[in-house]
């Protein structure tokens, strides 16, 4: 009896939501269009001409393994890592799990260390982090400057502790020569632009309706709660403005939420690379960030 349930389970979870999504058709309807207004006029403009260039970008020399490099020698990681983690603090996810993809399909990385790298590079952008909560949703910069510093720190700090996690011998790090990485044509980097950037769309659209969904029957705190873990844009939309607000919103940046952990998946269909990893740190990058921003609060304040 037990069994059959378990067996049944996900299709009456499915089934169950599809009736409440039914059932407040018109927030799911203005949830998706805000999701979708969203898109075209924030994210898609960030994303997609970086998502075009990002393949090209790993043909720039940064030599995969060097002894006597910093980033090398600290982070027992590639030089090349170096771009994924820029790209993603710069330009915002998921570019930070494509450049990851890319370089580990061009043998810049191997699956462990590209499964890493996962753990940290892909992040929100400083423009996202600053302006957009900083400035237009705290309505002070320094909020924004605040969280952001938090989350390269954090980012830094994962990265740290998975070099002193790993079991790759040191020797190693530098015994693979540096690939020769041959750059896409243009047509085939603007149809991967366009699936990932109508990818990233479609979870922001589904996300944000579902959660325009929840908010009609779910107390403020459980909803606040729901978008920290679901949305990254919803959560701090709801909860920057708030008095105590930046802290949760030092967690939601740092963790992203599983939106963002679907369009990294997305990102990374059709290879052998795992998520798992990368979800596990993530909780702990949010439990950081969160903490963090309330040490920078008292600081700063």
């Amino acid at each position: 009896m037990t069994r059959s349930i378990s067996r049944h389970l996900p299709f009456f979870l499915v089934l169950a939501l599809s009736g409440t999504l039914l059932w407040r058709a018109g927030a799911l309807a203005d949830g998706i269009r805000a999701g979708l207004s969203l898109s075209v006029t924030a994210v898609i403009p960030a994303i997609f001409p970086f998502a075009v260039l990002s393949p090209y970008l790993q043909t720039l020399p940064l030599a995969p393994r060097e002894k006597k490099g910093l980033f090398s020698r600290v982070f027992r990681l590639p030089t090349a890592a170096v771009l994924p983690l820029f790209v993603g603090l710069v330009c915002g996810f998921p570019l930070g799990a494509k450049v990851t993809r890319d370089g580990y399909s061009a043998g810049l990385y191997t699956k462990e260390e590209a499964e890493r790298i996962l753990c940290f590079a892909n992040n929100p952008s400083i423009a996202f982090v600053v302006l957009g909560v900083g400035k237009n949703l705290r309505g002070r910069m320094l909020d924004g400057v605040i969280l952001f510093a938090v989350e390269v720190l954090v980012s830094l700090i994962i990265a740290l502790i998975l070099s002193l996690l790993t079991k790759t011998p040191r020797e190693e790090d530098s015994a693979r020569p540096l690939p020769h990485v041959t750059p896409p044509h243009l047509t085939q980097a603007m149809r991967d632009a366009v699936s990932a950037s109508l990818t990233v769309t479609g979870f922001i659209a589904f996300f944000s309706g579902l959660l325009a969904v929840l908010k009609t029957f779910l107390p403020t705190a459980a909803y606040l709660a729901a978008a920290a873990l679901m949305e990254v844009g919803a959560a701090c939309a709801a909860l920057a403005p708030l008095a105590g607000g930046l802290v949760p919103c030092g967690f939601a940046i740092c963790f992203s939420g599983l939106s963002v952990a679907m369009q990294t998946a997305a990102m990374l269909d059709g290879t052998d690379l795992s998520l798992r990893r990368a979800f596990f740190w993530k909780i702990v990058s949010g439990i950081l960030g969160s903490a963090m921003t309330y040490g920078a609060l008292l600081i700063f304040s």
